[in-house]
């Protein structure tokens, strides 16, 4: 590694004189709630904690203060009340004490499942929020605290809303904006720029092949809006986003089922079981199975998905946790679109008006994609509360492609009167591998009666990409006014025309840290030193691209003050720094983004923390942000592309989201910015700059119903050639109602567009235009067992 052995040798003392600090089981809850307090004792002990939702409305606890061991902790801590804690199947079991359940604790558990830790998983839990959370700069912060705009999507809302893919994540995220290129690729932006980098539990991961992940294998999605350089290193000021796999969390056997059918003969069953693997639970497995089949609303489009996911996961000691686990995907689609509706004829630039169902690619083309992952983690608490976290990843994507684009440059569009337009072919293959590994350490400590927390960690990231081109362009033509989607298939032969790959390193050493600046105010900062090396090589163009980035310091600094019990305000700043690969004409790399990051806002939490609220004013600064230039790198096909300066970002961002009584569920969201380069000309316009959501879901009895609105602004795009392509305003409606046969059987009907709203989304390559999904119909049963 990079770094000078003076910093690693400085951090490894930091942990290692740490862990032999205290010896003793210590416990300290001071002005805490009774959920706030299980939730310190929970991981405290490294047990699960029950309660039902009436005990943990409970506003107080005795305060305790360096009281050793865990049962003296919960009986000082209760002391005097009528509320008792049993610990029973290695979980804090909480009750309150009548007569009764004196005589009989065991039937005062009813048929709830001890065993999950309510503060680990959202499986179970029919809430939309998620309090607790790593992803901004991995220490463990309550939304409330992270001076950054934050949505956590649930499992109950990936169910309620029939979310089944990664691109239906960030479509029911206000904020986040979806530009869908063709069947196959979806980008993810916000806040005007593409967002560039996902995590898994926490650790990076290729995103490449994220956009197409099927959901089944997640507990939730937690999504951090604004720069990520404190955790990336190097990255965008659009938003972090971490996918939270399910675990196996289990002691008993039980599964669940479900099986879906639904518009273009959608097709879906998926499999879910958990289980323990020794009579004591300690170790425990889970394994998922997911088939899909479908057509859509897209002609000659079928699509085939398989699902396989298992983790297996082990207290080894009290103290140490242990998981393992890999996952597989398979997609194969057939007519498989290659960008969207051709949008111009040549001869006129008249503008196309083909339906929503018209697709033009032949049904030989396809793009089918294969994706592995292997992880594994370990997890030790020591007494004195500091935590080891070590984590493990690795991925590899492989897509073998044939594929025909049709009018992606205004000289290849089609003849108005023979309706004639050449193919661009693609037969090629792309690889992708990552590997990514993180240690970090998580020191609590108390100084001047305040309780702290710093977290210090290393990782690396190594990423390789390959893609080739064994087709020629333009050796193949359709027919727009009478297509034919039986045409040949492509040959290929010889060795690839076109071929490039990229690899990546990154290491980096990061230190932040919780400060409790009075009982009020909290300072939340950190630092990011990253070495990295990047190198690209095309073989067609004999073009070459490699480059270093050394010592590169990314600082992160936050305060948020509590000013009532109800309220937060917050401020944050950090820079960023990514290197891009884009040339200019002349075939030079452009230099590194560089900018800032300021963000003011307000959190609220209600109704014992059931309902939260936030709002957010940004502000980002950019230079040297690639824009096309619409002109292409001298003797190449390679789009070229000028370093825009000054491109600002601002914009506002409100959220309220969960559970206005026991049987309502609220979501408001809004979100609106303004980009623009130095020159004031607009940047990112395939992003509507206002977004609006009023959702609600509301539960009577065995029946559910809900409802979303969402709200759109305009979109447009414009090439220096060729009309502007636009669309205004849109609103959408989706609607669901589900039925409980009983507690482990239900029904549930999905539909989205409910009033078949016609629109665009998209406008690739300023040529061509694609459509937003008709209505679509769901209908789905659910059991478990």
């Amino acid at each position: 590694m990079y770094f000078k052995k003076s910093a690693i040798v400085a951090s490894s003392l930091v942990f290692v004189l740490s862990t032999h600090l205290f010896a003793q089981e210590v416990y300290t809850i001071q002005n805490k709630t009774l959920k706030e307090a299980l939730e310190i004792i929970s991981k405290k002990s490294n047990l699960s904690y029950l309660a039902s939702d009436k005990l943990l409305e409970v506003k107080k606890t005795n305060n305790i203060k360096n009281v050793e061991g865990l049962e003296n902790a919960l009986e000082e801590l209760f002391k005097g009340t009528r509320i008792k804690a049993v610990i029973k199947k290695d979980a804090i079991v909480i009750i309150e004490e009548t007569s009764e359940n004196n005589n009989n604790i065991d039937n005062s558990l009813g048929e709830v499942d001890i065993v999950e830790s309510a503060i680990n998983t959202t499986e179970g839990t029919d809430s939309y929020i998620f309090n607790s959370m790593k992803t901004a700069t991995k220490l463990d912060l309550s939304i409330k605290d992270t001076p950054q705009s934050i949505t956590v999507v649930t499992k109950q809302n990936m169910l309620d809303n029939d979310i089944n893919s990664f691109d239906d994540i960030a479509k029911s995220v206000v904020g986040l904006n979806v530009e869908t290129e063709d069947s196959e690729r979806v980008w993810i932006t916000s806040r005007g720029f593409k967002v560039d980098y996902y995590q898994t539990d926490g650790v990076a991961t290729n995103h490449e092949g994220e956009m197409q992940q099927d959901m089944i294998i997640y507990d939730r999605v937690e999504v951090v809006k604004g720069a990520n350089g404190l955790m990336s290193g190097s990255g965008s000021p659009a938003a972090s986003i971490n996918l939270v796999r399910k675990r196996a969390n289990s002691e008993e056997f039980k599964g669940n089922l479900n099986l879906k059918y639904g518009s273009w003969d959608l097709k879906r069953t998926a499999l879910d079981l958990s289980f323990p693997l020794v009579d004591d639970g300690s170790i425990r497995g889970r394994f998922i199975a997911a088939k899909e089949d479908k057509e859509s609303f897209r002609d000659n489009y079928e699509k085939e998905r398989e699902v396989l996911y298992t983790v297996v996961n082990a207290d080894i000691t009290d103290n140490t946790t242990f998981s393992v686990g890999a996952s597989y995907q398979k997609d194969k689609a057939t007519a498989a679109t290659y960008g969207g509706i051709v949008a111009f004829y040549k001869d006129s630039y008249k503008k196309t008006n083909f339906d929503r169902s018209t697709s033009f690619a032949p049904k030989w083309a396809s793009m089918p994609t294969t994706t592995k992952t292997y992880f594994a983690d370990i997890n030790h608490i020591f007494d004195n509360d500091i935590e080891l976290n070590l984590s493990y990843s690795h991925s590899e994507s492989y897509t073998d492609a044939m594929m025909a684009l049709l009018g992606y440059y205004y000289t290849l569009l089609p003849d108005s009167n023979t309706g004639i337009a050449p193919y661009y072919g693609w037969i090629g293959e792309i690889k992708n591998k990552s590997s990514n590994i993180d240690l970090n350490t998580s020191i609590p400590f108390e100084l001047f009666n305040k309780e702290h927390e710093i977290i210090t960690g290393i990782s690396q990231n190594k990423r390789g990409y390959y893609n080739s081109n064994r087709s020629k362009a333009n050796n193949l033509s359709a027919n727009v006014h009478n297509f034919n989607p039986n045409i040949p298939k492509y040959i290929a032969t010889g060795e690839p025309y076109v071929m490039y790959h990229t690899n990546s390193k990154e290491e980096a050493l990061y230190l932040a840290g919780k400060f409790s600046l009075s009982n009020d105010i909290k300072l939340i900062t950190g630092v990011r030193l990253t070495n990295g090396e990047y190198s690209k090589g095309e073989r067609k163009y004999n073009a070459a691209i490699s480059y270093k980035h050394n010592n590169i310091l990314t600082p992160y600094l936050g305060l948020v003050y509590d000013f009532d019990n109800n309220h937060s305000l917050y401020i944050s700043y950090t820079d960023i720094f990514k290197p891009q690969d884009e040339m200019d004409q002349s075939g030079n790399q452009l230099d590194p983004i560089e900018g800032k990051n300021f963000e003011i806002g307000l959190k609220g939490e209600y109704l014992d923390k059931r309902l939260i609220s936030s709002l957010t004013f940004f502000r980002i600064e950019q230079d040297n942000l690639a824009q096309v230039d619409g002109n292409k790198v001298r003797g190449t096909t390679i789009d070229s592309y000028t370093a825009a300066e000054g491109v600002v970002s601002k914009g506002i961002e409100f959220e309220l989201l969960g559970k206005a009584t026991d049987n309502i569920d609220i979501n408001f969201a809004f979100s609106h910015f303004n980009a623009v380069d130095a020159n004031g000309r607009d940047v990112n316009t395939i992003a509507p700059r206002t977004e609006a959501k009023i959702a609600t879901k509301y539960k009577i009895d065995d029946i559910t119903i809900a409802g979303t609105v969402k709200w759109k602004s305009d979109i447009y795009a414009q090439t220096a050639t060729l009309p502007k392509l636009e669309e205004g305003n849109v609103v959408t409606v989706d609607a669901m109602l589900k039925y409980d046969f009983s507690k482990d059987l239900s029904a549930q009907l999905n539909v989205k567009n409910l009033f078949d709203k016609k629109y665009y989304i998209n406008f690739p390559y300023g040529t061509q235009y694609v459509y937003g999904e008709p209505r679509k119909i769901t209908a789905s049963l659910n059991y478990k067992f």
